[in-house]
Formats: structure tokens, C-alpha cells, sequence
């Protein structure tokens, strides 16, 4: 039987096929971010006045014709937001229902969809046999395979914590 993380991961890793023959992907993690985000009719917003729960993350807001805005905090470092724009991507892959009002998701709290969207961002930054071959390049340095997938040391030593 499969789990809900397993199909995370396989879900996570089409996309990130998927995008990647859409849009390329010319080893800069930000530009491809961006590139999918507007490829998706989707914007990406610094918020200057954050909100309290978009302080150390950011927020995703889906319209109900399905374009939706990714707002990021002034304060974070590009690494961080590469991983917050993931996560909300996977909040609107794994989440979004369509509905007359718009939807609002925070990187705020613990809950099951906010470990689940961060399981996304993982799996589709830095996918299962790309992050295996990294580990044995740079012999477990998560600063080193943290500088080759773009994100924060943070989420790789967390990735580390259930990718063997």
C-alpha cells in the first residue's frame, strides 16, 4: 500500500518532469520558479507588509477562475523562497478545490497540509535519485548539496531525515 508521502513524492517528481520539458530548466532554481509560476497564470508578490502569518513563510491565494498570487515576505532569503514557492505550488497541486471564493493557504501552524506541501517542495527541488547521487557527490555535506539544489541548509537536512 502506498502512503500519502510516496504519493507526494511521485506527484512531486512528474511535476517537476512535466515542467521541465515545458519551461527547461538551465540550473537556475529561481528563474525556473518564476518561468512555472507564469507558465501556470500565477504571480509571485514580495510583501512589504507582511501579514503575521506570512512572516517567516509566505501565503498562496487561488481566485476561483484558478490564477493565484504566491506573496513572500521582505525578510527571507532567496533560498528560502525557493522552497516557500514550491511549497505553495504544492498546496495548489495537492490542495486547491474549485470554489466560488478564493482560497487562502499559510505557511502558518501544523497540520497535515502544510507537512504534506512541504514534502512537495522537497520532492520537487530536490527529486529522490538526484538528491541520492548528491548525497554520495558531496559526501553528506548538506551545505554542499544545499548550494547545488538552491535551498536552505534547513530543508536539505530535513530531506536528509527521510531520504536514505
Amino acid at each position: 500500500m502506498t502512503s500519502v508521502y510516496e504519493s507526494i513524492e511521485a506527484i512531486a517528481s512528474d511535476f517537476r518532469e512535466k515542467a521541465e520539458e515545458l519551461i527547461g530548466f538551465d540550473n537556475n532554481v529561481s528563474d525556473f520558479l518564476k518561468k512555472l509560476v507564469e507558465a501556470l497564470h500565477g504571480t509571485i508578490t514580495i510583501v512589504q507588509n507582511p501579514e503575521v502569518y506570512e512572516m517567516q513563510g509566505g501565503s498562496l491565494t487561488i481566485q476561483p477562475d484558478g490564477t493565484f498570487n504566491i506573496n513572500l515576505p521582505p525578510q527571507t532569503s532567496p533560498l528560502r523562497d525557493n522552497f516557500t514557492i514550491a511549497h505553495e505550488l504544492g498546496h495548489y497541486l495537492l490542495h486547491y478545490e474549485k470554489k466560488e471564493e478564493p482560497q487562502i493557504f499559510t505557511r502558518y501552524g501544523t497540520n497535515d497540509q502544510e507537512f504534506q506541501a512541504n514534502r512537495f517542495a522537497a520532492a520537487f527541488l530536490m527529486p529522490k535519485d538526484r538528491f541520492r547521487e548528491a548525497l554520495a557527490k558531496f559526501n553528506n555535506s548538506s551545505l554542499l548539496i544545499a548550494a547545488n539544489f538552491q535551498v536552505s541548509e534547513q530543508a536539505v537536512i530535513a530531506r536528509m531525515g527521510y531520504i536514505k
